[in-house]
């Protein structure tokens, strides 16, 4: 009987991105270190199971892809559906990715390297934009990291874009799931918040990069406002979750008021902003946009506001 440690890559996925084929490609190449035995999990959450043809004849080489259907419709359910087969797979370890991302070959690889330098239970790690798909595929097929794993800060939460977690963390006594009423997203954060409640060590591994297909939607202001209202909206919910209410609330309008004053800081340097930074002026502005509906979002749950949809 093999020694080695078992390791899921799981992918949620309602099937309606055109990305999700170079995804698991992307996944399928991935440099597998000694000692490890590594699978791709594809979480079908669409209605009608419409993608596990997909995968039935892959071509020979490469990881192998298994594909379950979570008929419930939510990134919720489709992430607990992915721990659920993990676990009875006997998984030690599991990793998610977007599906509409892609992996530099050695990015697994990164991410068990830096748990083992760094004894971390979580290692997430970031994600870079690209204009179009194929961007993000020359991108991901030339990029290598090199960085010092122990210069990496240890932080409070993590996100499911790009991460590698210890699957202790879902078994008894602990049992974490992911929280099945945040259909409209904060899910993630909020489950990587009770795990460090718990004693989960997170190492934040920035410079390990994923690269993600960014359509041009994405940066309307209107897309912006709805996306960063709806962090705040779950900022406010997980640490009135977890956190004591007297606490939750001093912290959430702390937060509320940090926001506030950093976009009316952004937005009196604007001019010097546009002088100096390199981006364009609709990105440079988004900012402070951004931080605005942040602060919305945190406290408009206190006035009976309940998200009807995810961005």
């Amino acid at each position: 009987m093999s020694n080695d440690k078992k390791l899921f890559i799981c992918v949620c996925s309602s099937g309606d991105r055109d990305t999700l084929d170079p995804c698991v490609d992307s996944l399928r190449n991935q440099a597998v270190p000694s000692g490890y035995q590594v699978s791709i999990l594809v979480i079908d959450n669409s209605a009608n199971a419409i993608l596990g043809e997909r995968f039935v004849d892959l071509p020979a080489g490469g990881l192998g892809v298994h594909c379950i259907h979570e008929p419930r419709k939510g990134i919720p359910f489709a992430r607990n559906a992915a721990i659920r087969f993990s676990l009875e797979a006997k998984a030690d370890w599991i990793a998610f990715l977007d599906d509409d991302e892609l992996a530099p070959r050695q990015w697994i690889a990164r991410l068990i390297q830096c748990h083992e330098a760094r004894s971390a239970d979580v290692v997430v790690g970031g994600v870079q934009r690209a204009r179009t798909r194929e961007q993000a595929i020359e991108l991901a097929r030339s990029f290598t990291s090199t960085a010092d794993f122990q210069r990496m800060p240890v932080v409070k939460t993590a996100v499911t874009s790009n991460v590698l977690f210890d699957a202790r963390f879902l078994r008894e006594p602990i049992g974490l799931r992911f929280d099945e009423d945040m259909v409209f997203g904060g899910s993630d954060r909020e489950f990587f918040m009770r795990a460090v409640m718990v004693g989960a060590k997170i190492i934040q591994a920035e410079s390990e990069l994923v690269f993600e297909f960014w359509p041009a939607e994405r940066i309307k202001p209107i897309y912006i406002l709805q996306r960063w209202f709806r962090y705040g909206v779950s900022f406010n919910y997980r640490y009135r979750k977890n956190y004591p209410f007297g606490k939750a609330l001093l912290l959430v309008w702390l937060m509320c008021f940090f926001k506030l004053g950093s976009a009316i800081l952004k937005g009196l340097l604007f001019p010097l902003r546009v002088f100096i930074d390199k981006r364009p002026i609709h990105r440079i502005a988004s900012a402070s946009v951004a931080d605005l509906a942040y602060a919305a979002g945190c406290v408009a749950p206190f006035f009976g506001f309940r998200l009807g949809k995810y961005y």
